[in-house]
């Protein structure tokens, strides 16, 4: 568990981050932070289960897009798992 709540674990070298059922505003900085603390320690790709999220609104939207931007421009990015029929993934296809 790291230091901001978000669970983690490593898979085949790979940091991935589990989200909590709900991400907005109040948490959304915790998000970054864990983001941050993956990617400063060198991991340009870095995975987000989002699996158990039944909720995200514009900051955590916001705070997964410029972890991407970083990503990328470190030659990585950002991988989302998201069930096919949650809330989530239609968040994400507006």
């Amino acid at each position: 568990m790291s230091a901001t709540g978000y669970s983690f674990q490593m898979a085949g070298g790979v940091p991935v981050v589990t989200t909590p059922a709900e991400i907005d505003t109040t948490t959304a900085g915790e998000l970054r932070a864990v983001l941050l603390e993956w990617q400063s320690r060198g991991d340009t790709t870095v995975v987000v289960d989002m699996t158990g999220t039944q909720f995200c609104d514009s900051a955590g939207l916001q705070e997964l897009v410029r972890a991407h931007k970083r990503g990328r421009a470190d030659g990585g990015g950002l991988r989302l798992v998201t069930p096919a029929d949650g809330a989530v993934p239609r968040v994400l296809a507006l």
